[in-house]
């Protein structure tokens, strides 16, 4: 009977745990700079989210972060001007007096605030989480939801925002396995192999990246008084790997809402100005990061999020804007392993083998498309008629992905934001309408992307990014959209196979040799692989023989029978 060579390795691969997800609530006083004009009303405002710290402990999570908030507001003293509106003649008998009044109450009375750096909110939120452990791997997303401001006195508001957390958690698996045999002579030992993608999760980078540019206005453009809201959203995000680094390339496009000037600098009109990749003007923005010893396919997936936009006027048609990008990159590698599963013995050979259930998500590959949206929506009943649009901003929200023959079925929602001017409003001019999830107004997004090879019951996971969105004026109530969304979807299949962790040739001892009768007492470290090859038998016989189904669950003092007649197992 020829003799066995065994080769052994690690197994390391990821165990995904489900997704969990909650809300929080933020609130928070106010305090308006000094160099601004009290409020008098609040048009709105919206609010950014920033990186995120966490404490992971047994089964709970503590999650750390700020928010910052911008502030729309109207002057007290646009209240003051309504008032002359509605005068009496008692109180105002002079009517140059009212005229010159009025002419300055139609000025835009507007106004734009934010709470950046170290102004922002701070907030802490607890999220029970069932299984987590300290040791795991888990990430959290921090989604803005929904931001209210109510005046609280003419120099403070109070803030009241929400904000979904994700969390995703990992748990790092490791087990020893036989990589291959190898057989000598006279033995006929045939194995059976399967091959596995198998991901190694590597590590998550988090870094900001500050990003400063010089703008200009459009020479047809008025030039800017003061500068009420701009957003700055990323896009034409592109990742490459060459050289040991992985790159992330993109751009940022801006959107301002400002209230102009005349040649003399004073304030005439509310305007707004985008710099976009359909003008060639966005903010583009490199960087890379290191892949250290990396030996496979590596898998990157990169998050991107903009916070603390500030302008500065240089004049009124050049500005310098400065931002943080803040990214996180999730890196992994993939490593294609072929397993022994099985060693099946010639004739006249015994043999015991050791087997352990892997149960994985294997990377399956990956592939990208886009959704067009196309189609035309009415504005919420409450909001007051449009005269033109300012500017518009998006969010994806509640994406699913579902798997089928060749194709992915995405199903989702746009979180839409529009500023405006209203039309024949006199004592307000700026006008903010929100379309989001969870309301009448939800605007859906769904489609098919080809996705080849594709198989029913694979989990995918997406990160879809709005790359392009534009609204249009069909009507005072009806506004056109268009826009494009590009998606990137990742296929793991659910696999579940024995692998061999050991192997042995039994020779078994002579029936006669052996007590009719042999016990044994389980001693600590001992197990039944290590119990078989002591009396020259197999786990199967073993297990037989005393009624156990768990092979790893025998207890110190047990007493197990030896039996003469050996199983092939």
């Amino acid at each position: 009977m020829g003799n066995i060579n065994c080769q052994y390795e690690q197994l390391k691969y990821p165990l995904f745990l489900g997704e969990l997800s909650g809300q929080t609530s933020v609130e928070a006083t106010l305090d308006l700079p000094e160099n601004l004009p009290r409020i008098g009303m609040i048009i709105g405002g919206d609010f950014q989210t920033g990186p995120a710290t966490i404490k992971v402990a047994e089964d709970q999570i503590v999650i750390n972060g700020k928010l910052y908030p911008h502030l729309l507001f109207m002057a007290e003293l646009a209240e003051e001007r309504r008032k002359l509106y509605h005068h009496s003649e008692e109180q105002y008998p002079d009517e140059d007096n009212i005229q010159q009044e009025m002419e300055e109450y139609s000025l835009p009375q507007e106004y734009g605030v934010g709470w950046y750096g170290e102004n922002g909110i701070d907030y802490e939120a607890r999220m029970e989480a069932p299984g987590i452990r300290p040791q795991m791997l888990v990430q959290v997303e921090v989604k803005p939801l929904r931001g209210i401001f109510e005046k609280e006195s003419p120099d403070r508001a109070v803030f009241k925002g929400s904000v979904k957390l994700i969390v995703h958690a990992v748990q790092h698996q490791t087990t020893g396995i036989i990589s291959d045999i190898n057989v000598q002579s006279p033995s006929t030992i045939s194995l059976v192999k399967d091959s596995l993608a198998v991901e190694e999760i590597l590590e998550t980078k988090k870094f900001t990246l500050p990003v400063r540019s010089n703008l200009a206005l459009s020479n047809l453009k008025p030039g800017i008084a003061r500068v009420l809201e701009i957003s700055a959203i990323p896009t034409g995000i592109s990742q490459e790997i060459a050289k040991g680094k992985l790159f992330v390339k993109g751009a940022i496009a801006l959107s301002l809402i400002y209230v102009g000037s005349n040649d003399e600098g004073d304030p005439t009109e509310i305007f707004s100005h985008d710099w976009n990749q359909a003008t060639g003007s966005v903010m583009p923005f490199e960087t890379h990061i290191d892949l250290n010893n990396t030996d496979g396919e590596v898998l990157a997936l990169a998050r991107v999020n903009t916070r603390n936009v500030q302008i500065e006027l240089s004049t009124p048609h050049d500005l310098h804007c400065q931002l943080d990008l803040d990214l996180e990159v999730n890196l992994s590698q993939i490593h294609q392993k072929e397993l022994v599963v099985d060693a099946i013995p010639g004739e006249n050979e015994l043999m015991d083998s050791k087997k352990y259930l892997v149960n994985l998500e294997e990377y399956s590959g990956e592939t990208g498309g886009q959704l067009d949206l196309e189609q035309q929506i009415q504005l919420p009943g409450s909001n007051a008629g449009m005269e033109r649009i300012l500017s518009c901003s998006g969010m994806i929200e509640e994406v699913t992905v579902e798997a089928a023959e060749g194709k992915a079925l995405v199903e989702g929602s746009l979180n839409l934001r529009v500023a405006y001017i209203s039309e024949g409003d006199l004592e307000r001019k700026l006008h903010i309408a929100t379309w989001s999830q969870g309301t009448e107004n939800r605007i859906p997004l769904a489609g098919v992307l080809e996705f080849s090879g594709l198989q029913s019951g694979t989990l995918l996971r997406t990160q879809p990014i709005l790359e392009s969105l534009k609204v249009e004026l069909v009507d005072d109530r009806i506004i056109k959209l268009n826009g494009t969304v590009q998606f990137r979807i990742l296929a793991r299949t659910p696999r579940a196979l024995f692998v061999m962790q050991d192997c042995a040739m039994v020779v078994p001892v002579e029936e006669s040799t052996r007590p009719s009768m042999l016990f044994y007492v389980v001693q600590a470290d001992d197990t039944l692989w290590k119990i078989a090859r002591r009396y020259q038998t197999t786990m199967e016989t073993l297990l037989k023989a005393n009624t156990i189904t768990n092979p790893d669950n025998i207890m110190i003092g047990q007493k197990l029978v030896i039996p003469k007649k050996v199983i092939n197992g």
